[in-house]
């Protein structure tokens, strides 16, 4: 349905454009994705190393630098989630404003009888709430498209 064999037609092409200025950021959400998984994988194996050899072994000292690294990994992965999200936020943002900017100059060149013809309310909650969700569409599915394959 959105792939043609003509580009112009493509809905996605279209609108993906919009993300190419904003690459070097997604590359950077991409490495803190890759990031908070391997931290991810970090915390059970510690929990491993916490159980098989400071708890069973009753060594006190290695429990607390071990529960204490468990902690910073935690600390650390939270940051990398809030840096991720902030990045994640901002693209969209961006885009949405890039979006809202060359709708409103197409919107200057139409003729006065366009407006005439329904409610500027119906016109701009239309235009919001579409170029909130070209938006959106833009800004995750690429990053969904990666945590899927």
């Amino acid at each position: 349905m959105f792939f043609h064999k003509d580009k112009k037609n493509n809905v996605f092409v279209k609108f993906f454009k919009y993300l190419i200025p904003y690459w070097k950021s997604e590359l950077a959400i991409l490495i803190l994705s890759i990031f908070i998984a391997l931290l991810a994988l970090v915390s059970p194996y510690l929990s491993k190393i916490i159980i098989d050899n400071a708890f069973i072994n009753k060594n006190l000292t290695n429990f607390i630098i071990l529960v204490f690294v468990v902690g910073f990994v935690f600390i650390l992965s939270g940051i990398a989630k809030a840096v991720n999200e902030y990045l994640k936020k901002v693209i969209k943002l961006k885009i949405t404003s890039d979006l809202t900017i060359n709708s409103l100059s197409h919107l200057q060149e139409l003729s006065l009888s366009w407006f005439q013809e329904k409610d500027a309310g119906e016109h701009v909650y239309k235009l919001n709430y579409d170029l909130e969700r070209i938006a959106e569409l833009v800004s995750v599915v690429p990053q969904n498209i990666l945590v899927i394959s």
